[in-house]
């Protein structure tokens, strides 16, 4: 899968999984978007799922960007709007 990508992407997969794959994080962070699209994806859900084998099959762990449009369920605007959902 890398052996076609640019080097700086590459570079990126590799040291993001690598940091996954050793140490096991509870909590990935990236100070804009998912990167990379489909690559920043794919480490994504390979966070996920490393975290899942490791904790029996329950996932313990939060990947968070500051970017709105990478989350699925959308974001909370108000301390209102917050509370009408939860009753």
């Amino acid at each position: 899968m890398t052996e076609t990508l640019p080097w700086n992407k590459r570079q990126y997969l590799l040291h993001i999984k690598d940091l996954v794959d050793q140490y096991h994080p509870d909590l990935l962070y990236t100070d804009g978007g998912i990167p990379f699209g489909d690559i920043g994806n794919k480490l994504v859900s390979h966070f996920y799922d490393v975290n899942a084998r490791v904790h029996g099959g329950k996932v313990e762990c939060v990947y968070t960007t500051k970017t709105r449009s990478d989350c699925a369920q959308g974001t909370v605007r108000s301390t209102s709007s917050a509370e009408s959902r939860i009753r």
